[in-house]
């Protein structure tokens, strides 16, 4: 059957929905939480003065630096495909879509479109955090929705949406194609782990999306205040930064889709 690519996403989205795999991302806003409890009891320890930009910036860079992004899109990805083929579910969907180049990407879509409803998400449960928690501690909050450094921190959220919430789904997505889910989601964990703990090695740093995320935030998480930005600087690693996420999400899809055509689903 010849399914327009569209069909198949929406299929695939439905299907995302219907598992309630998404229950898991409630990790991604408890550590907020948390923190904003903290504020409350005057538990917290922190920069002074957060706007509500700042607040929601370091929160989700935090969620990302401690893992638990990446491990909730690798359990996801996970079961979109890898689950999928392990249980034999999949062949439900090869022998009627024909086009397996197509259902690929059609998961593709469909986990870039849920990742990206995440970060939106995410994004507002923190602003809400922020008002309702933080802003009931006049020393820790400016009460500012924008605040400070404003360009400087639309950057960092810009890298971290990309790293850790694209890039993460792709490379799950791709070891997917040849694994099963428990090993993909040790190899996600591994990996970012790695990343993490070589963003200062010397040559590998330049193919190590960490270390872009380290560097562009830096100077704006370490101080409310206004800082001089160097914005020619920050923009130009800002698109290296991109550049390298679209190379590794290019390989991920030439490989997988080759895989994914080739592999015996019967």
């Amino acid at each position: 059957m010849n399914t327009s690519l569209f069909t198949i996403y929406k299929i695939e989205m439905i299907k995302l929905i219907k598992r309630k795999d998404w229950l898991a991302l409630l990790a991604l806003v408890a550590i907020s939480f948390m923190f904003g409890a903290a504020v409350l009891s005057s538990g917290y320890i922190g920069e002074s003065n957060q706007s509500a930009l700042y607040w929601v910036s370091t929160q989700i860079f935090n969620s990302s630096g401690i893992l638990i992004t990446p491990m909730i899109f690798a359990f996801i990805c996970s079961r979109i495909l890898a689950s999928e083929i392990e249980d034999g579910s999949i062949s439900l969907y090869t022998t009627r879509y024909r086009n397996r180049g197509r259902m690929y990407f059609a998961k593709n879509l469909a986990t870039i479109s849920f990742a990206t409803i995440t970060f939106i998400i995410v994004f507002i449960i923190n602003i809400a955090i922020y008002y309702i928690f933080v802003c009931q501690n006049p020393t820790i909050s400016s009460g500012k929705f924008l605040g400070n450094n404003i360009w400087a921190l639309v950057i960092v959220l810009g890298a971290v949406y990309i790293s850790s919430f694209i890039l993460t789904t792709q490379f799950s997505l791709f070891l997917s194609a040849y694994l099963k889910p428990a090993p993909v989601i040790g190899i996600v964990f591994v990996i970012v782990l790695v990343f993490h703990n070589t963003f200062r090695v010397p040559y590998l740093q330049n193919i190590n999306p960490w270390y872009y995320l380290i560097k562009l935030s830096d100077d704006v998480f370490s101080t409310t205040n206004q800082v001089v930005v160097n914005y020619s600087e920050k923009l130009n690693l800002f698109f290296a930064f991109i550049l390298l996420n679209i190379i590794y999400i290019i390989i991920f899809n030439l490989l997988a889709v080759k895989k994914f055509k080739g592999s015996d689903l019967q």
